[in-house]
């Protein structure tokens, strides 16, 4: 009999670590959420700065310069909605990791252009594969956020 009454008296310490646990994950996963975009939007404003350089290492004029940046844009527009649709069949963590994968390899390869026609190309796909990318973020916020807190687990 006493060591049923220790057990009943350990649920609710234990029942508090695990809601604590789970809250520290929500706050992990919103620093993980923060930091991707805020890279998404240092990806986006670092090619600007960059412009100048690329330019007198390749060659490339001004309008030249513009259907570049015009290339990114484009794609991450057409492929807003369909990696949405992508996202809502397979998961916005899976989709949120294949975004930052994407990103990476395509950041490293803007470095490695060595022509017009290469940079536009990676422009582009870098776009394509960063589609998604904060509707997916703001999936995530709102399952880890507003849904969990409804269900009363954070507390």
């Amino acid at each position: 009999m006493t060591g049923h009454l220790q057990q009943d008296q350990a649920l609710p310490h234990a029942e508090s670590n695990n809601n604590q646990q789970r809250k520290n994950v929500r706050f992990l996963v919103l620093a993980w959420l923060c930091s991707l975009a805020g890279i998404l939007y240092l990806d986006r404003i670092c090619i600007s700065s960059a412009l100048s350089d690329i330019q007198q290492d390749l060659g490339i004029s001004n309008t030249q310069t513009g259907i570049v940046l015009m290339a990114f844009t484009l794609a991450y527009g057409l492929f807003e909605i369909p990696t949405g649709h992508w996202g809502d069949t397979i998961g916005s963590r899976r989709v949120l990791t294949r975004i930052s994968l994407w990103w990476s390899t395509f950041t490293v390869l803007t470095g490695a252009c060595s022509g017009l026609s290469m940079l536009i190309l990676v422009r582009f796909l870098f776009g394509a594969g960063e589609a998604g990318a904060f509707p997916h973020g703001q999936r995530a916020h709102w399952v880890m956020w507003v849904v969990l807190v409804n269900l009363r687990i954070s507390d």
